[in-house]
């Protein structure tokens, strides 16, 4: 039990964005988005789990209804300024 716990403690924790993987996650959906790869569910997932919880949400969650309803080509234009965010907050904190 008390093993569970420090997991689900650890899970909690906030971890630091890595700038380059996150990037990196950014191209892969933007390809899988733009060839309508159903791949792109799960890279959107891995996006959502890294960034849920942050002030990207709002943009975060137009990419989700997009990719949602399967309209792919709809969801560049929100992960675009989601991109745009991110690379202002590395730059910021450099």
């Amino acid at each position: 039990v008390l093993a569970a716990l420090s997991q689900l403690a650890d899970a909690a924790t906030p971890r630091r964005l890595e700038p380059r993987a996150l990037a990196e996650l950014v191209v892969r959906l933007d390809g899988f988005l733009r060839l309508d790869d159903a791949r792109a569910e799960d890279a959107l997932a891995e996006l959502e789990a890294l960034l849920g919880a942050t002030r990207h949400a709002p943009v975060l969650a137009e990419v989700r209804r997009a990719v949602a309803d399967i309209e792919y080509q709809a969801a560049l234009a929100p992960l675009a300024r989601l991109a745009a965010g991110l690379e202002r907050d590395v730059e910021g904190a450099a």
